[in-house]
């Protein structure tokens, strides 16, 4: 057991856009994979690396994220001590817009935890990893604050808020470039492990001076006196920070190569279990590469697409490269390509809606169409 470390997840912090998904649910609640939630990445990776001690950083509309979260114990963090900690704003205190702002707020609780280390993770980043390759590496240098990090190929005017490492021979990092530009970069995967008392340190004086960015305002300014290191991710990961990559993500998990390394290769990926009946398929239906949920009554064609729970297809419909979640109905004789249908929405019969890989159509939850 990981008795040292604490975890902390943003619950709806992210660098990119994904208002239509995120209108009415944190960024963490937000359904992927047919049955799962991005939360549900992060804790089991805190799971299967023993860190029992687990607080979710909330903010607005965090209802539907409780309500999947429960007591933890789909986790194992559902414990007399320790366990899951929900983490809302105190009262009076004002929105917060950046991560390190977002620590100011929870100091108290930040300061009464006996570990020595804590890690940071976003929501909106996807992987499965133990994390004790992390933390041992992170000790083993003696470092104050160590960042996970990929080679990945940034693109030009990419429209988030990215952070590229350079590192020496050693590992440590000697800058940190906001926005980097087009070309192979060490991007972070915003997993940070921090030694306590500097992370409590640089939180007294944000507040003290009003300090809101942590990149900008803290660690740009000091690599040379803070011991920082990067630590490189070779397996799968997926950043959600638009639509188009919320697509291309899904889309992913139809490759068997993805599917192992994030499923199974570290250990399972837990969710809060729901009882539903199996899928049912009608005498005309087809279905080819794709992801069916149980509660789906699928009467049409589907291919390429991730089906949440409780799904209709009508007969005649075409379905292709879509994701429809869950209790939607799509009606008689439609199709859809390339499009993400929210929740509850209801498609009648003869339409016809079509998007694009890099452009998705978005269906906003309860729309009728």
């Amino acid at each position: 057991m990981n008795t040292k470390t604490t975890g902390i997840i943003f619950a709806d912090i992210s660098d990119g856009n994904l208002h239509e998904l995120t209108a009415h649910r944190p960024i963490a609640s937000v359904p992927f994979g047919g049955r799962y939630r991005l939360i549900d990445f992060a804790l089991s990776n805190f799971h299967r690396s023993d860190i029992t001690d687990v607080g979710v950083i909330v903010q607005n509309n965090y209802r539907s994220l409780m309500d999947h979260l429960g007591s933890g114990k789909d986790w194992d963090l559902s414990r007399k001590h320790g366990g899951l900690s929900i983490l809302p704003p105190l009262a009076g205190q004002p929105m917060y817009h950046t991560r390190l702002e977002a620590l100011c707020g929870i100091r108290n609780y930040l300061s009464a935890i006996s570990d020595d280390y804590v890690v940071l993770a976003n929501s909106d980043n996807l992987y499965s990893m133990d994390l004790n390759a992390l933390i041992n590496q992170h000790v083993a240098n003696g470092a104050d604050m160590t960042v996970a990090y990929r080679q990945e190929k940034v693109e030009k005017n990419s429209g988030s808020s990215l952070h590229a490492y350079e590192t020496d021979a050693d590992g440590r990092i000697t800058a940190i470039v906001t926005n980097p530009v087009a070309g192979k970069q060490q991007i972070g995967m915003h997993l940070m492990v921090f030694n306590k008392s500097l992370l409590l340190e640089i939180i007294n004086e944000a507040a003290s001076y009003g300090l809101t960015n942590l990149h900008r305002d803290i660690l740009q300014k000091r690599t040379d006196r803070y011991r920082l290191f990067g630590w490189e991710f070779n397996g799968y990961t997926a950043r959600i920070d638009s639509l188009k990559h919320y697509l291309s993500a899904s889309m992913d998990l139809l490759d068997e190569d993805v599917r192992e390394d994030l499923f199974y290769a570290c250990g399972p990926v837990c969710t809060r279990v729901r009882d539903e009946v199996p899928a049912q398929y009608g005498e005309n239906a087809s279905v080819s590469n794709s992801f069916i949920a149980d509660g789906c009554t699928i009467e049409g064609e589907v291919e390429n697409s991730i089906l949440f729970r409780g799904v209709t297809v009508g007969s005649d419909t075409k379905i292709s490269n879509s994701i429809i979640l869950k209790n939607s109905h799509v009606g008689n004789n439609t199709v859809l390509d390339y499009c993400i249908i929210d929740k509850e929405v209801q498609i009648g019969n003869d339409r016809s809606l079509m998007g694009y890989g890099t452009y998705p159509l978005f269906i906003s939850s309860g729309s009728i169409v």
